[in-house]
């Protein structure tokens, strides 16, 4: 939260990928960002819009959709934890199909003209959503922060840190689990 509240001022845009039940995204509603939070799970999807209406925080935009590099759809696979969904290659048992959209098609439907934040943390796809968009995207919708999920980078097919920090990307900080990354 600290990391937040540092990488997003008062009144930005703020997008979170793999919102769940909507942690991050309430923070950001709270300090009254344009929000765009994107969750293909069903039952994380109705936790995050409920959690909104609770909070009385309307103007958020959501999306029942998983993010990758195409449009199409994707199997999203979860084990014991629901929280920990994926989007499979294969065809894992327990799986289903959601539909896919590219982070920039999402951006664009939502009106962004700039990203000051963007947390995703989708279980090792990171790689796969993070650095097509980066290549397509114009340079003002190169987030200013990125919040990122690194435990799952033995899962990466690409060199997702190498792309960032091609693009400019320092650490700014790294937990366990986590990375903030700046421009």
């Amino acid at each position: 939260m600290k990391w937040l509240a540092r990488a997003l001022p008062i009144g930005r845009t703020f997008v979170d990928i793999g919102a769940n039940f909507g942690f991050f995204t309430l923070a950001a509603a709270r300090r009254q960002a344009r929000t765009l939070a994107i969750e293909p799970n069903p039952v994380l999807f109705e936790r995050l819009t409920a959690n909104l209406g609770l909070n009385a925080l309307d103007g958020v935009l959501t999306r029942q959709v998983a993010c990758g590099a195409r449009e199409g759809a994707a199997r999203l696979a979860h084990a014991r934890d629901m929280g920990g969904g994926h989007i499979s290659e294969g065809d894992e048992p327990g799986g289903y199909d959601v539909p896919m959209r590219p982070l920039a098609a999402l951006v664009a439907e939502a009106g962004f003209a700039a990203i000051d934040l963007l947390k995703i943390d989708i279980e090792g796809y990171e790689d796969r959503v993070l650095i097509p968009f980066l290549r397509q995207a114009p340079e003002a919708l190169r987030p200013a922060s990125i919040l990122t999920e690194h435990s799952s980078r033995h899962l990466w097919t690409d060199d997702l840190m190498a792309e960032l920090a091609a693009g400019g990307y320092r650490v700014a900080a790294k937990s366990r689990g986590n990375l903030w990354l700046r421009r």
